[in-house]
């Protein structure tokens, strides 16, 4: 029976948590209702997150190139140390 009750619980624990982020938070804010079920939101978002993820990976094959190519990290390179 214990176990009973506590699984009652989180089920009602459960159902408030849903009902007060999915439905009155949103209410309140003015947006719209169910925002996990938003599927275009999720899909523009996987697409940004992949645009940085790619941004980022050229950034570092920038450094690794001007790495391995040290007469393009110092073109103003001179007899200055003389």
């Amino acid at each position: 029976m214990l176990l009973l009750r506590l699984l009652e619980f989180a089920f009602v624990v459960l159902l408030l948590y849903f009902v007060v982020t999915q439905v009155t938070l949103p209410a309140i804010k003015g947006t719209r209702l169910f925002p996990m079920f938003d599927a275009r939101r999720r899909a523009a978002l996987d697409e940004l997150a992949r645009a940085r993820e790619a941004r980022e990976v050229e950034e570092v094959e920038k450094e690794v190139q001007s790495a391995r190519n040290p007469a393009t990290r110092n073109p103003k390179r001179g007899d200055d140390d003389v």
